[in-house]
């Protein structure tokens, strides 16, 4: 039979665990925000094409302007994230 002993973490493994933490949440907020805005982004191009009857052209228009639009929503995002971790 192995005995084991507890000894309490270091504040390093400890602040490790917390920053890998933040930078998986961080990911997944901004894998779905980007889906997200270019999902939207396309579907209404796609919405549009539908209706006004001009097959590829808003479609591209969503796909082209859904990267800069994402770009921003995610830097905001990250902004905001950052501010609350250094308040912290």
């Amino acid at each position: 039979m192995d005995l084991q002993i507890y000894m309490p973490k270091s504040r390093g493994e400890i602040d490790s665990q917390i920053y890998f933490r933040n930078r998986v949440r961080m990911f997944l907020h901004v894998t779905f925000i980007s889906l997200l805005v270019c999902g939207v982004m396309i579907g209404l191009g796609y919405m549009l094409d539908l209706y006004l009857d001009t097959k590829p052209k808003f479609l591209i228009a969503g796909l082209v302007l859904a990267f800069p639009l994402t770009q921003f929503v995610v830097y905001l995002h990250v902004k905001k994230f950052t501010n609350n971790l250094s308040n912290n």
